[in-house]
């Protein structure tokens, strides 16, 4: 069976929102338990150095809008990336996986071939077509700040575990 642009993209994109719908949820309820107010969790960092929970959850979502609208051509709404509090996390997730969701198979489908659009800071590395940047950047650096959201959290004693991160992308896949 062949593998369409939409579903290594799109799909993937909405099932990684799903994990990081999860956690957000997980996370929620840690906080609960432990009378943790639930905006000090934005600001929860592996190390000093490192941006923060807040950070990781924003750019999962801009990784997702950012390949719609460089190798789709999409118009995308701007966002300004500042949520500061929990539940702006959780309202961001659910707008970005609503514009996902709303995505027309048709639109991305031929679009691995044709050139991406990119941000002038990555015309010295050339140009990528959309299959390329897919694999290249969009994907490894969604996946990147997930897996940092979950390590976070994780590092912080929220009770989260491999079944967390997986559940939600084979869930698509179980037949019962």
């Amino acid at each position: 069976m062949p593998i369409s642009f939409y579903d290594i993209s799109v799909g993937q994109y909405l099932r990684g929102l799903k994990v990081v719908s999860h956690l957000l949820e997980v996370a929620k309820a840690h906080a609960a338990a432990k009378n943790i107010p639930l905006d000090d969790l934005v600001e929860w960092r592996l190390i000093d150095d490192m941006n923060p929970f807040s950070f990781q959850v924003q750019y999962v979502c801009v990784v997702a809008e950012t390949f719609l609208k460089n190798v789709a051509h999409l118009e995308v709404p701007e966002r300004e990336g500042n949520e500061k509090t929990f539940a702006e996390l959780e309202a961001l997730v659910v707008s970005t996986s609503e514009l996902l969701d709303g995505i027309d198979r048709a639109s991305i489908e031929g679009q691995e071939e044709k050139i991406a659009s990119q941000p002038e800071t990555f015309n010295k590395w050339g140009q990528f077509t959309g299959f390329e940047n897919l694999f290249g950047s969009s994907l490894p650096n969604f996946y990147f700040h997930l897996v940092t959201a979950y390590d976070i959290l994780r590092a912080k004693g929220v009770e989260v575990a491999k079944r967390d991160y997986l559940r939600p992308h084979f869930a698509d896949f179980v037949k019962n």
